[in-house]
C-alpha cells in the first residue's frame, strides 16, 4: 500500500510518539515487536546548494517514491522534513528483519542514483523497542538517533541493540 507523504509530515518527535501511544493497545505488538529506523540524507544543506532548487525537488520526489514502497499496511514511513524519514516497522519476528528492510531501503536509494554528479546517500539509524507499552516509542527513537550518528560515521546503517 502506497501512502502519501505528504500527508505524513510530521515535525516533531512528540507526534511520533503521541502516534505510537495510539497503539499501545494493540496486543499484537508487543515491546520488541517493533522498531524505528530514522533514515537521513548525508550532508543535506550542502547538496541541496549544489543541486539547485528544481533538482532538489525532483530529488526529494525521487526519495519520496522509493519510500513509499515500503509503506506497507503494517508499517508507518512519515516524514520529519526534507531530508530525514521516519519508518516505523510493525510485527517483527527479530531484529534480523529491521536489518534487512533497512539495507533493502538503503541499496535501493544507492541504485536509483538520485543526484546524478552528486549523488544522493542515506545514513540509517534503527532500534527495536524494548520498554514499558505504556511509555511509548521513545525508548526506540533515542536509540535510533544514536544509531544514525554512528551509521553517519561508518557505513551507513547501524541498528542499536541496547535497551532504554
Amino acid at each position: 500500500m502506497t501512502r502519501d507523504l505528504s500527508q505524513k509530515l510530521i515535525n516533531t518527535w512528540d507526534w511520533l510518539n503521541s502516534y505510537c501511544l495510539s497503539r499501545r493497545d494493540d496486543q499484537t505488538l508487543a515491546c520488541g515487536d517493533h522498531a524505528i529506523c530514522i533514515v537521513q540524507i548525508d550532508d543535506y544543506p550542502s547538496r541541496r546548494l549544489a543541486w539547485g532548487p528544481e533538482k532538489t525537488k525532483e530529488i526529494l520526489k525521487g526519495m519520496e517514491d522509493i519510500m513509499s514502497a515500503y509503506a506497507l499496511e503494517d508499517t508507518l514511513i512519515a516524514r520529519y522534513n526534507d531530508s530525514t524519514f521516519v519508518v516505523v516497522l510493525h510485527h517483527l519476528s527479530d531484529q534480523s528483519e529491521v536489518m534487512e528492510i533497512c539495507s533493502e531501503i538503503k541499496s535501493t536509494v544507492d541504485e536509483a542514483c538520485l543526484g546524478g554528479d552528486l549523488p544522493l546517500t542515506i545514513s540509517i539509524g534503527a532500534s527495536a523497542c524494548h520498554h514499558d507499552p505504556k511509555v511509548g516509542y521513545q525508548c526506540a527513537m533515542s536509540s535510533a538517533l544514536e544509531a544514525l550518528a554512528k551509521a553517519q560515521n561508518s557505513d551507513g546503517i547501524s541498528i542499536s541493540n541496547g535497551r532504554a
